[in-house]
């Protein structure tokens, strides 16, 4: 998150920073070891960690799993993906993407809105013109994880 930025539930990228955090906190872990334990007593219900039998200590609430995989959904497009290395070295107007990605106006709108709703990308107003940019540094890091991941 930013040094001197306070982030509620409520900031705009907050889905986004949330989903980043938690791909970079869990990319060098492998997979977990989610072993199914019985309880056979109410004082079972507890393991020693603390953590109910059944559950892995490290599963995330429904509600952001289902943030994450907008996130996820929103980079499983190639297109986007170039979008998202254009943007990196600076911001660009939907004119200039759909050129250099080599990608329809219209086509590059819609990818551009999923990137958007997403929070991935972010925009500013100059004159009638809608610059486009990266909303955060650390969605080109899960890019590139993505990346040394597929090898």
């Amino acid at each position: 998150m930013a040094d001197d930025e306070q982030l509620s539930r409520h900031h705009p990228r907050w889905d986004v920073l949330v989903s980043l955090a938690y791909l970079r906190n869990h990319a060098n872990r492998g997979s977990m070891d989610c072993t199914m334990t019985t309880a056979t007593t109410e004082s079972d219900t507890l393991a020693a960690d603390g953590v109910s039998p059944g559950r892995c200590p490290d599963v995330s609430p429904e509600a952001d799993r289902q943030r994450y995989a907008a996130i996820s959904r929103a980079l499983a497009d190639p297109k986007r993906l170039c979008v998202l290395e254009i943007l990196a070295s600076g911001e660009r107007s939907v004119s200039d993407l759909s050129t250099e990605a080599r990608c329809q106006i219209p086509n590059m709108s819609q990818h551009l809105a999923v990137l958007r709703s997403s929070g991935l990308v972010a925009t500013r107003r100059e004159g009638s013109t809608v610059m486009y940019r990266l909303s955060d540094p650390r969605v080109l890091e899960a890019y590139q994880l993505i990346r040394s991941l597929a090898g």
